[in-house]
């Protein structure tokens, strides 16, 4: 079903360094529905993109697999008023109904691509300077000036004002509007962000459990086992993909962990999980949209142009199952009205993706969730979109490209000059812009009612021990997002003598921290580090099932496993507000009422969910 993980050893495949070379990505606003060769068109015309010609040559002449076009509807009309008071700049404007991402490829001799090695600091830079002056462009556009509620028809017309008027609006509004809100990298996620690089993974390696006991699953304490007015609800878990499909899964004499026990109870256990990229029927949008999701992972895991996490060279195709199987643990007896699993492959057997991959597994739950759903998507990944600190809180951010060791001895180079660049372009807005790419459409998905959790990140590299909040890195998108649920990690159960301190690899959980979760995660255990990870604490982390190899090479005899990291932190919340929403709560009232199951906060005042 997936495709086959390359080897560990192959040189060709490309370390994983922020964002997809030779690719840039533009969000476009507009009120007409329109179709890709449109689009491609009037991005063509847009002034902001400058005048050097190849830009435009791309959008207007292009195959299809260059530039791709990914439209989302807000469902809001537009309308003539509407338009009106967008072109004028009232105060209460409304946003155009549509708005779409469009991927662009340029060419590899240029700016490195697909077998393109080593991606030079000059290619890099090329791609920079291609990027820097659209942006610029963007931020420096004149803001639109509401006109004066004392507004006065054109002089010569004082005698017709009302037709003035009319006429004024008519040619204002003769143009549906059309505008390139952001330009970006495309930038690359991955499974919840590295301890020691700035890429990649979770907070520990996976440790065989050789006992081939499964225990019962986390559970969150104080969250009731039943509730009344119990209803179906389904949960999306974007993430990694097994490289054994659901038949095998369900024909192996697994361990009865919480997903195999729920999948093979009740009359019909195929019924209740799907793994997609598959071969079963689709409606006609989803088709598409899954089809060009199964190229790109295609290409993602091709032995010699993919891509893989800095130095942390495991498979992470078992990423996926274990973040569902800790879902169904925490749901408990809900279970019975956890209707399906839906697995979509947005990451791949590396545990990396790209803002490209991301959108199209969000626009899959837009087009499975149906009005009236309840629904609840877990995000157990991170968006590389660097996060500069605060000069005036002295909030820790990320950093940049080429600050560590590891990517300064891959075959991605980046140099001084396209890190100060960067960092010009983050300061002056630009992180708002790459941020607006993805952030809408978790917006649309709260406005459908549809809950969105996400992993922190695990890039806090706490060797010392030492629990100071001070130096701990700020949470990492989609967490950060205003639409979404970001979680922490803590590396203890229960609550013990003084504040609960958060794990030594968690970032913060929100923005602002005190917006999201802190849970367990799993401790860090001793052992030879590999990737720059050590491994997860046995004794203290988080058993599932685990379909997979080990990054120690150890065999995989009893398909569990333990780990650690806020990937495993967020599905506890995930699971806590599936269980909510089953028993009736809707979305606000699911997550206030896991709130108030909190009886501590953490030093940055996350609410502290505990579990048994």
């Amino acid at each position: 079903m997936a495709a086959a993980s390359p080897s560990p050893a192959s040189p060709g495949i490309q370390n994983i360094l922020h964002f997809m070379p030779g690719e840039l990505v533009f969000r476009v606003d507009h009120d007409e529905e329109l179709d890709t060769d449109g689009i491609r068109r009037q991005l063509a015309g847009q002034r902001e993109l400058g005048e050097d010609g190849e830009l435009q040559s791309i959008l207007r002449d292009s195959a299809e697999n260059t530039v791709r076009v990914l439209t989302f509807d807000r469902g809001e009309p537009a309308g003539f008023q509407g338009v009106l008071w967008r072109r004028v700049g009232l105060v209460f404007s409304r946003q155009p109904r549509f708005f779409s991402l469009v991927f662009v490829t340029l060419p590899g001799d240029r700016y490195g691509y697909r077998g393109e090695l080593p991606i030079s600091a000059e290619q890099h830079n090329a791609l920079l300077d291609k990027l820097l002056p659209i942006d610029s462009r963007i931020a420096r556009r004149r803001p639109r000036r509401p006109i004066s509620p004392r507004f006065s028809p054109p002089e010569g017309n004082a005698a017709r004002p009302l037709s003035s008027v009319k006429r004024f609006a008519r040619a204002i509004t003769s143009q549906p509007v059309f505008e390139l809100h952001a330009a970006a990298f495309n930038w690359m996620s991955s499974s919840a962000q590295g301890q020691a690089v700035p890429t990649g993974g979770p907070g520990t390696y996976a440790v065989a459990d050789r006992t081939g006991t499964p225990g019962n699953g986390i559970a969150v304490s104080n969250l009731p086992e039943s509730q009344q007015a119990l209803r179906p609800v389904e949960v999306f878990v974007l993430d990694t993909i097994p490289r054994y499909d659901k038949s095998w899964i369900l024909s192996q004499s697994l361990p009865q962990t919480p997903l195999v026990a729920w999948l093979t109870s009740g009359s019909a256990p195929g019924d209740k999980l799907t793994i997609r990229p598959d071969d079963t029927p689709l409606p006609p949008e989803l088709r598409r949209n899954m089809a060009e999701a199964a190229r790109l992972m295609d290409w993602l895991n091709h032995p010699v142009w993919g891509v893989e996490i800095c130095e942390y060279r495991c498979d992470m195709s078992a990423h996926g199952l274990f973040v569902a199987d800790i879902i169904c643990g925490v749901m408990g007896q809900t279970t019975d009205y956890l209707s399906h699993i839906h697995l979509y492959e947005v990451l791949n057997q590396w545990g990396v993706g790209t803002v490209e991959t991301v959108a199209r597994g969000l626009m899959a739950v837009i087009q499975q969730v149906k009005p009236g759903t309840r629904a609840v998507v877990n995000c157990s990944f991170a968006i590389l979109i660097p996060r500069l600190g605060s000069e005036h809180n002295k909030r820790v951010g990320h950093r940049l490209p080429g600050e560590t060791e590891c990517e300064r001895d891959s075959r991605l180079h980046y140099d001084a000059r396209f890190r100060d660049n960067l960092r010009a372009l983050l300061r002056g807005g630009g992180e708002a812009r790459m941020r607006a790419m993805l952030e809408p459409i978790f917006d649309l998905l709260e406005q459908k009612g549809v809950v969105c959790v996400a992993a922190a990140g695990n890039e806090w590299n706490n060797t010392s021990g030492s629990h100071a909040s001070s130096s701990r890195p700020v949470a990492r998108y989609p967490a950060a997002f205003g639409s979404v649920i970001g979680v922490a990690a803590l590396d203890e159960r229960s609550h013990g003598p003084g504040k609960p301190k958060l794990a030594p690899y968690s970032n913060r959980a929100d923005e602002p921290a005190s917006a999201g979760f802190a849970t367990f995660g799993g401790g860090v255990g001793a052992g030879p580090a590999v990737g720059g990870k050590l491994p997860a604490d046995a004794t203290n982390s988080i058993q599932g099932l685990y379909i997979g190899d080990f990054c120690d090479g150890s065999p995989n005899t009893t398909w569990l496993a333990y780990w650690s990291g806020t990937s495993f932190a967020a599905p506890i919340i995930t699971g806590a507000l599936a269980a909510r929403r089953a028993g009736g709560n809707n979305p606000v009232d699911a997550i206030s009422s896991l709130r108030r199951l909190s009886l501590d906060t953490t030093d940055e005042q996350e609410d502290v969910v505990w579990v048994q």
